[in-house]
């Protein structure tokens, strides 16, 4: 009898210190306002809820099909500062930082970016960013090369060919 009691005290033991840290919140925050060429920044959260110190390793997947069912993830350029979040301790909050930058227009119904937390632990918790172009699909509303200057600019080297074509020509 007292064995049995004292190997359910080391068993329990054992378990209880070996324990893996596998609760913890996960989520994204996004402004979800893309503009063509425009970088978007979002945040990428990380709160332990286990007792003890853990890391994670933030992956994602980025999914966009046209509807014509041709694979267009590559236009939806996502990059994060980093893929990693360490030394997070007992109820702490990190967090890392990332762009997202559209290089073309999103059509409806849009496309979506899913990250994905995995504890040293194994376990994984997953949110996303739905991508669109918003009401005008994504398309800049000024092109930044065309700004007043810019335009300024190009009107001055227009004179300036024509001018010298009359005086060499």
């Amino acid at each position: 009898m007292r064995r049995t009691i004292l190997l359910m005290i080391l068993v329990t033991l054992f378990f209880s210190l070996n324990r893996v840290n596998a609760d913890f919140n996960f989520w994204v925050e996004s402004t979800e306002i893309f503009t063509i060429g425009s970088p978007s920044t979002f945040m990428v959260y990380v709160e332990n809820l286990e007792p003890g110190v853990d890391n994670y390793v933030i992956s994602y997947d980025v999914n966009y099909e046209y509807p014509a069912g041709n694979d267009l993830s590559h236009i939806i350029d996502t990059r994060l500062q980093t893929n990693r979040i360490e030394d997070v301790q007992t109820n702490q909050i990190k967090d890392t930082q990332g762009t997202v930058i559209i290089l073309a227009q999103v059509y409806p119904p849009g496309g979506t970016i899913v990250f994905t937390a995995r504890s040293d632990g194994g376990v994984e918790k997953s949110d996303l960013i739905q991508v669109s172009g918003g009401p005008s699909g994504g398309i800049p509303k000024t092109l930044p090369e065309f700004s007043i200057i810019g335009f300024l600019q190009l009107i001055f080297l227009v004179v300036l060919v024509v001018s010298y074509s009359f005086h060499f020509g």
